[in-house]
């Protein structure tokens, strides 16, 4: 019986293996279809399988005429590894397609091979355009990580590269490989000629972390005036972004008497980062300082660390002779917050540089003393500067006090857009006071006060504005039309049902867009007939509001008519339909979602594979297991996140495959839905993916093996 039992299974699985082998030569043979799509498909799967029988014909593919099937054999290649691949994948660096040099720089850092180093190296340098060059030197840059130590010496010799970009690239990478032996040449390259070199370094440096601190703070000490102003600025970014390391507070003090003034500066702005009160005195004197930058960096500084002893020197600064100096000192004391600097402000406000009033304004904002409402309303009315004007009207927004709600009234007529966005913005936070006068000049002459107080109104919210705005919504002006149409949406009073309703036949299409918005907001059941009568509006946009504003209500008699909208004729329209659909969860619209995964607009598939997964039917498993090999990564990742809602065992294994996808997102949200499954046969890949290059998906790994109970 036992003998059995193994022949048969033995049998098994040499069958199993023919299968596998006959799919495996029928996708190989498919590498040289006609049709461009079946060799992308045959590249990809191929890539999955990962069958050593297909690294030839996937070499040959790197030479396919089409670059999106280059691009999958490259990245097909880097999945299977196989070192017989370096060469040619080290020859696609240099394909004329941008994603193909991307996919093969990825491949070769998952291959690991040392030979792709130099190669890597000079692929830093190349002619794209900024957000393609970016895009492909990330690549090559944790390509060099992936493959470490082999890769550390001659990074270390780029940097020295008549190249900027390669020797940008290369600190790059060696601050994601965070070896302490890039430390010395790093600190060398803080005085780069290129601007962008210098960035990388300091970032470098900070990547590296607590093994860069010494070696700085011995460097600021170089005879190289750059090399110090580079190495207080690293200091100051690694306390901002990293640690406040307490050593290097008595050094950059030191260097706040350096000769040169943009060591100076940069240990200024060190030291308000690392925010250690022993500086205080220092940067005090350094309010005096000869050079203006080193005095703006002081008061930043003194601003950034708050301490009381700082107040009275940052007033006299306010009559410094640089207008940066005084501007910034302004705002330290906004920081710091202490009302004695409430009467210097006020006098600031009168300074000839806007630049200067427009920080008075904003540090009277953060102290917030009602003596301050006065000369800010002198300020929302008469400043010359719009900018000054508009945060004028934020702060008194923001201190609330009564006094304002006129003058922020006149500022609706302001001439300057922002201006009276400022004000009606600022009258909605005064709230409950600016009520009855803003219903008051609802009736005024001068549109733009309508507008604003219709805004206003809103975004107060008060009940006693439905009537006026009901009455507005009558008015000749569309664009006062439409404000009080949304206002009465963000109020959400049912007295507004009966009028919105009827605004959905008004002949002005801002009013039937903001009304079918304002319907869905209030969320009454009488306006879904008419919204599902406006689903067949002759305009795109009031049909697309009608489709989300019923989602909203969630009414199930509006599911027959949302399934009709998934075959509209604009994409947007189609788009919501699919999303109301998932938001009432009507299993009627299972079917009709289904097939929209296989639509050729990429958002209309996302948002069906999203709402199938709120609707949680099961009959959406098979299709959603295939939307996982969507060409679009986000279709995938709605994918994998509905998988997971509905919660299903069939979908572990694609769920485990799709741990493996190329896009960082996509295999998050597999980790995700693994986790939100529950089911303990994902915990080994979950484990896995604790070591994924992206953070994102480490973490949401871990979040599931927390979830599954796991404790390693």
């Amino acid at each position: 019986m036992r003998l059995k039992l193994i022949l048969s299974s033995m049998l098994l699985l040499a069958l199993t293996a023919t299968a596998v082998a006959d799919e495996v030569d029928d996708h190989i043979s498919d590498l040289t279809d006609e049709d461009p799509g079946v060799r992308w498909r045959a590249a990809f799967v191929l890539g999955k399988i990962g069958d050593s029988q297909a690294v030839d014909p996937l070499i040959l593919a790197l030479n396919d005429s089409d670059g999106d099937v280059r691009s999958v054999a490259a990245w097909a290649l880097g999945k299977m590894g196989d070192l017989k691949a370096v060469d040619p994948l080290i020859l696609a660096l240099n394909d004329s397609d941008k994603i193909v040099r991307k996919e093969a720089a990825r491949a070769l850092g998952e291959i690991g091979d040392p030979r792709a180093v130099d190669p890597l190296i000079l692929a830093l340098n190349n002619s794209d355009s900024a957000y393609e060059y970016w895009d492909i030197k990330y690549w090559v840059a944790r390509s060099l990580c992936n493959i470490g130590d082999p890769a550390i010496v001659p990074l270390i010799s780029a940097l020295n590269n008549s190249d900027n970009n390669i020797r940008s690239g290369a600190a790059e990478a060696l601050g994601m490989i965070g070896d302490p032996r890039a430390v010395d040449p790093l600190i060398r390259s803080l005085n780069d000629s290129d601007t962008k070199v210098q960035r990388f370094a300091v970032w470098a440096l900070g990547e590296i972390g607590e093994p860069s601190v010494a070696p700085l703070i011995f460097s600021l000490n170089d005879s190289d005036s750059g090399v110090r102003s580079g190495a207080a600025g690293a200091l100051g970014y690694f306390a901002l972004f990293y640690i406040k390391d307490p050593q290097a507070v008595d050094p950059l003090i030191l260097a706040l008497n350096d000769s040169d003034s943009d060591v100076r500066k940069e240990a200024a702005g060190a030291l308000g980062y690392i925010r250690d009160p022993r500086a205080v005195a220092s940067l005090i004197l350094a309010l005096n300082d000869s050079d203006s930058d080193v005095r703006k960096g002081a008061a930043g500084a003194l601003g950034n660390i708050g301490d009381p002893r700082s107040i009275a020197p940052l007033i006299q600064a306010l009559n410094d002779s640089d207008s940066d100096v005084r501007k910034e000192s302004a705002m330290a004391l906004g920081n710091i917050g202490d009302i004695q600097a409430v009467a210097p402000l006020i006098q600031t406000l009168k300074d000839p540089d806007s630049d200067v009033r427009w920080g008075a304004v904003w540090a009277l904002g953060d102290i917030g003393d009602p003596e301050a409402v006065d000369p800010l309303i002198d300020a929302l009315l008469k400043d010359e500067d719009q900018w000054v004007r508009y945060r004028s009207a934020l702060v008194l927004g923001d201190i609330g006090d009564p006094r304002a709600v006129g003058p922020l009234i006149l500022a609706l007529n302001d001439a300057d857009d922002y201006v009276r966005y400022g004000a009606a913005s600022a009258l909605g936070y005064i709230g409950e006071p600016a009520v009855d006068p803003l219903i008051k000049v609802l009736n005024s002459s001068n549109n733009d006060v309508r507008v604003g107080s219709a805004q206003a109104l809103g975004e107060i919210g008060d009940p006693r504005a439905v009537g006026p705005l009901i009455l507005a919504l009558n008015d000749s002006n569309s664009e006062f039309q439409g404000e009080a149409a949304s206002s009465l949406g963000l109020i959400g009073d049912s007295r507004a049902v009966d009028p919105l309703i009827l605004a959905l036949n008004n002949s002005d299409r801002r009013l039937r867009w903001n009304a079918a918005i304002a319907l869905g907001y209030i969320g009454d059941p009488r306006s879904v007939d008419p919204l599902v009568m406006v689903l067949n509006d002759s305009d795109k946009y009031i049909r697309r509001d009608a489709a989300q504003a019923l989602g909203r209500i969630g009414d199930p008699r509006a599911v027959d008519p949302l399934i009709l909208a998934l075959n509209d004729s604009h994409s947007w329209v189609r788009e919501e339909a699919a999303s109301s659909l998932g938001l009432i969860g009507d299993p009627r619209a299972v079917d009709p979602l289904i097939l929209a995964l296989n639509n050729s607009d990429r958002l209309f598939r996302c948002n069906a594979a999203k709402a199938l997964g709120h609707i949680g039917d099961l009959r959406s498993v098979d299709p959603l297991i295939l939307a996982l090999n969507d060409s679009d990564s986000d279709v995938r990742k709605e994918a994998a996140m509905s998988l997971g809602e509905i919660g299903d065992l069939t979908a572990i294994g694609p769920l485990v495959e799709a741990l493996d996808d190329k896009n960082s997102n996509v295999r998050a949200a597999a980790a995700e839905a693994l986790g939100e499954i529950g089911d303990p046969m994902a915990i080994g890949p979950l484990v896995e993916a604790l070591d994924d290059k992206n953070s994102n998906v480490r973490a949401a790994a871990a979040k599931a093996l927390e979830k599954l109970g796991w404790q390693g």
